[in-house]
Formats: C-alpha cells, structure tokens, sequence
C-alpha cells in the first residue's frame, strides 16, 4: 500500500510540474506559479510551509542584497517545484515513517519485530 502511495504522490507532484511548465508564457504577470504553489502547498502540507517561507526569504534577500527582484522563469519554477517536492517528499516518505516505526518500537514494550 504504501508503494502505491508514494507512486501516486510522486505522479501528482510531476503533474504539477508538467502543468506549470507547460503553460508557463513567460509574462511577468504569470499566474502560473500560483498554481505552483498552491498545488504543491497541497501535496507538501504542512511542511510545504517551511518551503514557502524559505522560497519568500530567498526572493526578499535577493532584492535587499543584490537589489535583484526573482521573476518567474522556468529556473525558478523548477528549483521552486524542486524545494516543494524534496519537503513533501522527506516528510511523507522519510520522516513520518520513522516516527511511525519508533512509536510502534516504544509500543511493543522496546522490543523490535525481529527479536521477537
């Protein structure tokens, strides 16, 4: 089962980036990062927040340091897309099934499966 979820979770997060890359028009005023966002956000959450932030802090130190506003370009999607895809990834795929198998380690008493 969780094969399948994985598989299901990385074809979605590749929707998004073929989605956003396809109709990406190269306008300034481009929404398409909005459904960048928004779509990996959903995929990611809630640690596609952490992704967020890093993305907003990175535009804003950009502008303060080098004076240089980050437009959307296919760089910038893919490296967008990228940070959204390894925080969800590592959360859902890492992460949380540590968790799952250290509570499940303390619930049966400190004894792994094995030794048993």
């Amino acid at each position: 089962m969780s094969r399948v979820l994985k598989a299901t979770w990385i074809a979605a997060s590749l929707v998004v980036l073929a989605v956003t890359l396809t109709r990406y028009d190269g306008r300034p005023n481009s929404d398409v990062d909005v459904f960048l966002a928004y779509g990996m956000l959903t995929l990611s959450f809630p640690s596609g927040f952490v992704a967020a932030a890093i993305l907003a802090l990175a535009s804003v130190a950009a502008d303060r340091l080098w004076g240089h506003v980050i437009h959307s370009g296919y760089v910038y999607l893919c490296a967008a897309w990228l940070l959204f895809f390894a925080a969800g990834y590592l959360q859902w795929f890492v992460s949380l099934p540590w968790i799952n198998r250290k509570w499940k380690h303390s619930r049966s008493g400190g004894v792994a499966k094995q030794d048993r």
